[in-house]
């Protein structure tokens, strides 16, 4: 079965329904990145103005050092590895063209980034499936609410968004046409995708056992593979783990936050139902008052020696108390793929500035109504309508099992599932281009299969609406 082949409907041998390729397809490529930075350029004039909040506050921090002094401090100056470094450094290099605390130019750059994941969605999806596909997919990525709204953001959502896009293409690409080459790439941005979310630091092992299994090469050359992929990896963040392992007296290869997220996500005071909260846990609850109590020497550590001990405390705790990590996970795993809020609650608390009560519901519609047709029409699409290519399949599987997993083992915010969203984009074109075709499962394996894991998500939705927020979003209106 090719690429550009679907499964039958019906049992019946594959239908092929790939579209001819023409110049047309790039003419419809060029319109939809035409309106898409009309749309850009929209919405980041709506944003001058509007202030820093929460995260945006430190990146700003760190990259005016890297942009004033060179050096990758935070507050007062402090030298710093709390944050991957790729980021700031991104802003810092923005800051000094336009000048430091030119917040529209970094907008405005990272709306010019979101397009270039448009193109490389469109080209991933074109390797699955066809020119059809591949159209739809770029339309739906193009003008995804969240992720235009945080292209506007000092976050580094649209960065990591565009990494990880590449990082997928890079390997489809090798596992459609092997070469030393392409998995020398595949290690370097894995590298890059790494300093810019930590995330992704322990991704090499995973990738490279998956590559070792389904490579369509003699096991010499899958060998070889693997091993210039951790290569160019380790050399990409080689550079960086060396300067935070001296600074930090401690080994630290991307940043010292895996280890308090960690503890925060699994300690006494971690809240059940939103355990990202954990990070407003404040007072003698707080994870590093809880560590100063049990170590007296925690005041005199580095800032990546208390990230090891939290770590370990974290750890510990989840050993203590494995009936409440279970329960605990099955609610965080929820909340990784719940409907997406966090843009609603922003402009409810004014952060966007003055916005009158109708139009943050209108808000809340199109973001949280788009999140969810994207991610019910892309279980259509992964369960009913896969690719042909099995292995770029399990690839794109294996890569949002991976990041939702260790989201879900530290503290997952429905925020983290935002960088899955051009891969979850591509299952739905493939459900949309085989519309008709969507009854035709009725009463099918596959049907049933699509039908349980939708009501698994919308139940977790609606759970979390009853008992979480309707009495949250009823207090900010009041």
């Amino acid at each position: 079965m090719s690429a550009n082949t679907l499964p039958p409907a019906d049992g019946a041998a594959p239908r092929d329904v790939a579209v001819a390729r023409s110049p047309r397809v790039w003419l419809i490529l060029a319109a939809i990145l035409a309106v898409g930075l009309v749309a850009r350029v929209a919405l980041w004039q709506s944003f001058a103005g509007v202030l820093l909040h929460h995260d945006e506050v430190e990146y700003n921090e760190i990259a005016t050092h890297l942009a004033e002094e060179g050096r990758f401090a935070a507050a007062q100056g402090q030298l710093t590895s709390i944050r991957p470094p790729l980021f700031p450094a991104s802003v810092a290099a923005i800051y000094r063209l336009f000048g430091v605390g030119n917040f529209q130019a970094v907008r405005a750059a990272q709306g010019l980034l979101s397009l270039g994941t448009v193109v490389l969605v469109f080209l991933l999806a074109r390797r699955l499936y066809d020119d059809r596909v591949a159209l739809w997919a770029a339309g739906l990525a193009c003008f995804y609410p969240s992720l235009l709204v945080y292209n506007n953001l000092l976050l580094s959502e649209a960065l990591f968004t565009l990494g990880l896009a590449a990082i997928v293409l890079a390997t489809v690409s090798y596992l459609q046409s092997p070469s030393l080459a392409k998995m020398t790439l595949v290690g370097a941005l894995v590298g890059v995708g790494a300093l810019t979310r930590s995330v992704l630091w322990l991704f090499p092992p995973v990738l490279g056992g998956y590559l070792l299994i389904v490579a369509p090469v003699a096991w010499p050359r899958r060998l070889a593979g693997v091993a210039l992929m951790v290569v160019a990896f380790l050399v990409v963040i080689a550079p960086w783990a060396w300067r935070n392992t001296r600074l930090e007296q401690t080994l630290i290869t991307i940043d010292c936050m895996g280890g308090r997220n960690l503890m925060m996500g699994n300690y006494e005071h971690t809240p059940l139902t939103r355990s990202w909260d954990a990070i407003g846990v404040g007072g003698e609850q707080a994870w590093y008052r809880v560590l100063a109590r049990r170590y007296p020497e925690f005041r005199q550590m580095t800032q990546g020696q208390r990230d090891k001990l939290a770590m370990r405390e974290g750890i510990r705790f989840v050993m203590a108390h494995p009936g409440l990590t279970i329960q605990r996970d099955v609610i965080k795993f929820f909340n990784f793929w719940q409907l997406e809020r966090e843009l609603v609650s922003a402009a409810l608390a004014g952060e966007f500035g003055a916005m009158p009560k109708p139009a943050v519901a209108l808000i809340a519609l199109v973001v949280a109504g788009g999140y969810a047709v994207v991610i019910l029409l892309a279980i259509a699409g992964a369960v009913l309508f896969p690719p042909g290519d099995w292995r770029a399949y399990t690839l794109l599987l294996l890569v949002m099992a991976y990041i939702c997993l260790l989201h879900t083992l530290v503290f997952a915010h429905s925020r983290y599932h935002l960088p899955l969203v051009p891969l979850l984009v591509i299952f739905a074109a493939s459900a949309i281009a085989q519309r008709q075709r969507l009854l035709s499962y009725r009463g099918k394996w596959q049907g049933w299969l699509a039908g349980a894991i939708v009501l698994v998500l919308v139940g977790g939705w609606v759970t979390e609406i009853i008992t979480v927020d309707i009495a949250r979003i009823q207090e900010r209106l009041s």
